[in-house]
């Protein structure tokens, strides 16, 4: 099991950064192939690494206090993750992002972890694309 807890600034605002973590997390996150909605407030999650490794788990938002905070448990697949982000304002065209997220192997999936790599500098690298994407410097489409 890996915990991460990265912050970072960007210049925008909550309901923008919301909106994008919330609605698009293929357009910033790694090797994420596909979010799609299975019911309620569950989310399956497709990955596939540059060494062709593929990995699906599922997520259920936890806390939905739109623009401030977002929350998710594991729910089942490959991976087991957790974690929250949430989003503060610093003035008014800059904010404060900060992530905690625990990522553990699924049952029976012990060599998931193994073929993420290093999850804080995955995490990092999500979080610097967030950024550009946000700020108009990483293309969004």
């Amino acid at each position: 099991m890996t915990t991460v807890k990265e912050s970072l600034l960007i210049k925008t605002t909550p309901d923008e950064a919301y909106r994008t973590w919330r609605d698009r997390p293929a357009l910033f996150m790694a090797d994420v192939q596909t979010v799609e909605a299975v019911g309620g407030q569950r989310l399956r999650w497709s990955l596939k690494t540059a060494q062709g490794h593929r990995l699906q788990w599922t997520t259920v938002q936890t806390v939905d206090e739109a623009p401030t905070r977002l929350a998710w448990s594991g729910d089942g697949g490959d991976l087991q993750q957790s974690g929250q982000v949430t989003f503060h304002v610093v003035s008014d065209d800059l904010i404060e992002v900060s992530l905690m997220a625990t990522t553990a192997a699924g049952d029976g999936q012990d060599q998931s972890l193994a073929v993420l790599g290093d999850l804080r500098a995955r995490w990092q690298g999500d979080l610097s694309r967030f950024k550009a994407l946000l700020e108009g410097r990483l293309e969004n489409d």
